[in-house]
């Protein structure tokens, strides 16, 4: 697995003792999956069955001398219901919307302001020009060759059954079925 660098200085490291130096990010999707099997988006990231699969499936398989330095950071997620945010301790994760796009505008609906509290956007992706709107070719991922749709830590707040993702042409958006099978892309901090 390749990764790269999205951020310095970025992610809070959950046990207070400041920002850890460095934000990295899988350069292909993995693991094609469905976010819940229950195909709900109830209790968020920390509840998801995404979350519970990337410490083992993910995480423990790397070697150890990259695990002794990877820092746990907290990270803000909705909690699949609007105006509701919660903080996880995570080692590895998936990327929020905003911390892609930067600013959530209006076309997100009533789920706007509550997808801004997940974060700020990352270096790599200020600097590419990622937006809302349109493909962004530093988000394309693939599996196995070919281009595929990926999944965030946000939830769609408002429907209980679906979650933001990016499709295959590096567009994110809102409205991915919980029970559909798309790639993970994680990250984690030294």
């Amino acid at each position: 697995m390749s990764v790269r660098i999205i951020g310095f200085n970025h992610d809070s490291a959950s046990d207070g003792s400041g920002k850890a130096g460095i934000t990295f990010m899988f350069t292909d999707g993995i693991m094609p999956m469905a976010y819940n099997e229950d195909g709900s988006n109830l209790g968020g990231w920390p509840s998801s069955s995404v979350s519970s699969a990337l410490y083992p499936n993910v995480f423990s398989p790397l070697p150890a001398d990259l695990t002794e330095r990877i820092v746990e950071v907290s990270k803000p997620s909705n909690t699949g219901a609007v105006d509701s945010v919660t903080e996880s301790n995570d080692v590895i994760w998936l990327p929020s919307y905003v911390e892609l796009v930067g600013s959530v505008d209006s076309s997100m609906g009533d789920i706007a302001a509550t997808l801004q509290k997940e974060g700020s956007q990352y270096q790599l992706f200020k600097d590419s020009g990622v937006a809302a709107t349109g493909g962004n070719s530093v988000l394309v991922m693939h599996d196995g060759g070919q281009a595929g749709s990926w999944w965030l830590r946000s939830a769609d707040a408002g429907p209980a059954d679906s979650w933001c993702y990016v499709d295959a042409t590096g567009h994110p958006d809102k409205g991915g079925a919980a029970n559909q099978q798309y790639l993970v892309v994680p990250c984690f901090c030294l």
